[in-house]
């Protein structure tokens, strides 16, 4: 059983995390508060907290200084930042502060559910189209003014779609609904994107393609 405690100051978006996380059975909502301060007043009951989901701009105290509050008090619990900002800024930030995740007000039910389970088990998040916009303009700033040689294959109709929704982070499951498409079909569709251009992950197949002129 992983115990959350929700930092969020709006109470729509509060209590409809609060109903969306307590549907899963292996989640207890365990606390809420409407700041950071009151996060840490909670935190201070010795209430068994494992993971923090926080928003960013919340009065008294944002979700960066109590993030940083739990740091700074050694305690054993993770910190979820869950914001509607995608500068880069504020993910260095939020790492930075000591968060083990960063992810989107945007992001699927099923994509906050994986991210919390990932972090209670020690492993660290970043939601897909985070990722993927950081590594183009990491690309974009650091290659050469030079293109590659387009690729001597064709796409399907169907692999273009997938790689332009791969570009979007979207997930496996996402896509599944987007297209219609049995989990098996997405996944084949995926390797063979893979395997075409060569490459390892998603991350350098976005870029290869980009390069290559596959994806604008």
């Amino acid at each position: 059983m992983t115990n959350i405690l929700i930092a969020e100051d709006h109470t729509i978006l509060r209590e409809g995390l609060k109903y969306l996380l307590e549907s899963e059975k292996s989640i207890n909502v365990v606390g809420e508060a409407e700041n950071g301060l009151q996060a840490v007043e909670i935190l201070d009951q010795q209430i068994k907290v494992d993971v923090v989901l926080t928003d960013i701009d919340m009065p008294v105290m944002d979700g960066l200084a109590l993030t940083r509050k739990i740091k700074e008090k050694s305690l054993d619990v993770k910190v979820i930042v869950l914001s509607m900002h995608n500068n880069d800024n504020f993910v260095y930030e939020a790492f930075r502060a000591g968060a083990s995740a960063y992810m989107m007000k945007s992001a699927s039910a099923n994509e906050l559910k994986f991210a919390i389970n990932h972090v209670h088990s020690g492993g660290q998040y970043i939601c897909p189209s985070l990722a993927i916009n950081h590594i183009f303009s990491n690309v974009e700033r650091n290659r050469p003014r030079t293109s590659l040689q387009a690729p001597d294959f064709e796409l399907s109709s169907r692999e273009h779609e997938v790689l332009v929704l791969l570009s979007k982070g979207r997930t496996n499951h996402e896509m599944c609904d987007e297209l219609f498409l049995s989990k098996r079909t997405v996944e084949g569709h995926r390797q063979a994107l893979l395997d075409k251009f060569k490459v390892r992950n998603v991350a350098e197949l976005i870029c290869t393609a980009m390069r290559s002129g596959s994806l604008e």
